[in-house]
């Protein structure tokens, strides 16, 4: 039952409406068997008793509370008084929301959550059957960049060498550089299972004035032959020495990857002339700055 204000009293009105008349000051409820209004203002009507009517106010909401048969405002406790098919008093409870929302909501004190170190399994629900796909930005992707200011050669033109990378610009973050076995840090640790890109750049220089060619690729778990990846390997010409200016050539590509944690790859270079191919550094020399002989840069992109 809700409170009106009016100035004037209508024709008729509507059981579940009390009107209340501003020039008089009173209360007026409708009676609808007699089609009249009758004053909830004069004392001892046992249909208002429970109400102080100097309190209510445009909009209190009153319930009928049928075990002690009184009229009580409820707008300050719950605001309703009928929910859900409940007349009274009304209280929600646990299925009200249920009710409203028209599906069950997740049980987050019951919700069991399983993670990997960067990598996020499958989250259930216990109260309810569905399984979900747990998705979030919490955990960061791994990444970092390297270089070697230093030029690297091959020793002869039957092996490959891993390509170093010895001086980190962004690095622990979920990617580390690691000593191989020859003492040169050449090997890309990854921390965290997941998908990444492997993009790298180096530039060669060629003595001779014959053309000659250099091979890259990649390796997996390993430092030889045997932990070559199929189908990785790209080859390079370099161009020869022409009028005493050296032959130079820079490459730049990139490899998607997949690995678990502790996971490792390495770059290998190849030459057809190790005594005349290097992968050069440059000094700086006016107008140009200088140049590294290998960029390597790697983010997680899953």
């Amino acid at each position: 039952m809700t409170i009106t204000y009016l100035n004037f009293l209508p024709n008729q009105g509507f059981n579940d409406t009390i009107y209340y008349l501003n020039p008089e000051g009173k209360f007026y409820g409708w009676d609808f068997q007699n089609n009249r209004f009758y004053n909830l203002s004069t004392p001892n009507l046992n249909d208002v008793e429970g109400i102080s009517f100097d309190n209510l106010e445009e909009g209190d909401v009153l319930s009928y509370d049928s075990a002690t048969q009184t009229w009580i405002n409820k707008v300050s406790e719950v605001g309703v008084n009928s929910f859900n098919e409940r007349q009274g008093d009304v209280y929600l409870e646990s299925g009200d929301v249920i009710y409203a929302l028209g599906y069950t909501p997740e049980n987050v004190a019951n919700k069991v959550t399983v993670i990997i170190p960067e990598e996020i399994s499958d989250v259930s629900y216990p109260s309810t059957s569905a399984v979900y796909n747990y998705i979030t930005g919490a955990i960061s992707k791994s990444y970092g960049s390297w270089k070697n200011e230093e030029s690297q050669f091959a020793a002869t033109n039957t092996e490959g060498y891993g390509i170093k990378f010895n001086t980190a610009d962004i690095s622990e973050q979920g990617i580390n550089i690691e000593l191989d076995l020859l003492g040169n840090k050449t090997l890309i640790r990854f921390l965290n299972s997941g998908k990444y890109n492997i993009q790298f750049s180096c530039q060669f220089e060629n003595i001779s004035t014959q053309f000659n060619d250099v091979s890259i690729w990649l390796r997996k778990n390993g430092e030889d032959s045997i932990a070559d990846i199929a189908g990785t390997a790209r080859y390079i010409t370099i161009p020869i020495r022409y009028d005493e200016i050296n032959g130079r050539n820079t490459v730049s590509f990139n490899y998607f990857v997949e690995a678990i944690a502790n996971d490792y790859f390495q770059l290998v270079w190849a030459t057809t002339n190790s005594e005349t191919i290097s992968m050069k550094s440059y000094e700086a020399v006016n107008p140009t700055p200088s140049s590294y002989s290998a960029i390597l840069t790697i983010n997680q992109i899953n």
